[in-house]
């Protein structure tokens, strides 16, 4: 693959990934993944609420069964425009 036709592809996925940060939660995240993701990020300081949003946010981003094998290092690197989308909605930096 061409570098040029790599920067297109990034270029043209970034938006979609983004998108799907932002759009209204498609189904109710279970009660099994708030409780993955929230240990996922047990240790960083941040408040219930600002995980709860955190975590219904990256919900939407794969199938929820596939999301439950990830830790949050996985995720992290799968969809990183996805991610830092959903840190903003978090109010983290």
């Amino acid at each position: 693959m061409t570098v040029r036709l790599a920067i297109a592809l990034v270029v043209a996925l970034v938006p979609a990934v983004a998108s799907a940060a932002s759009k209204p939660s498609s189904s109710k995240p279970s009660t099994k993944w708030m409780a993955h993701c929230a240990a996922n990020l047990k240790g960083e300081g941040s408040s219930a609420k600002s995980v709860r949003v955190y975590c219904a946010c990256i919900h939407d981003l794969d199938d929820e069964a596939e999301m439950l094998k990830l830790s949050q290092t996985e995720i992290e690197r799968s969809w990183p425009p996805a991610h830092r989308q959903c840190h903003k909605k978090a109010g983290w930096r």
